[in-house]
């Protein structure tokens, strides 16, 4: 590639000098004395064998290590998953919790006091519906608890936890 780039610039500058000379000018004041001439000149179409000398080296990529939440404890339906995680969070259990939610579930929901006048259920999508979702509700304070519940081969857990209002 360097090699292309000082042959371009040698016939640039040749055809610069070359235009200054046949512009009726004459040659150019800075440009010092005319070198003989021995032809037309031409640019060489013919194409570089040399290989590029770019290093096409590159790092290996490497995923973070991910960890897979596997419940000890799996229900048999949605709503056992998400009754479990809140029954466990009205007695203020994270172990007990830990049987049925993931680590991140059990933490959004233990962030929060359990309402005072409890939590009802509000019922849980179909249960052909994997992801599917629980909703729980504070009748007091009307925030909600949308409880992400996920089937294994083994059962239901709870995956996720959002909390609204």
């Amino acid at each position: 590639m360097a090699h292309h780039l000082a042959r371009l610039t040698a016939v640039a500058g040749l055809t610069v000098l070359l235009g200054s000379a046949c512009s009726g000018g004459g040659p150019a004041a800075s440009a010092g004395p005319a070198a003989p001439s021995t032809g037309p000149a031409v640019a060489s179409t013919t194409p570089s064998t040399t290989p590029p000398t770019e290093s096409t080296t590159t790092a290996p990529v490497t995923a973070p290590p991910t960890t897979v939440y596997t419940p000890t404890a799996p229900a048999g339906s949605p709503d056992g998953a998400a009754a479990a995680l809140v029954e466990a969070w009205a007695g203020a259990n994270p172990t007990q919790a830990a049987a049925t939610a993931s680590p991140a579930a059990r933490q959004a929901l233990f962030a929060v006091p359990y309402p005072a006048g409890g939590a009802q259920a509000r019922g849980c999508t179909d249960a052909r519906t994997n992801p599917g979702t629980c909703t729980y509700a504070d009748v007091g304070s009307g925030r909600l608890y949308e409880i992400g519940v996920t089937h294994l081969s083994s059962g239901w857990y709870v995956s996720s936890v959002t909390i609204e209002g």
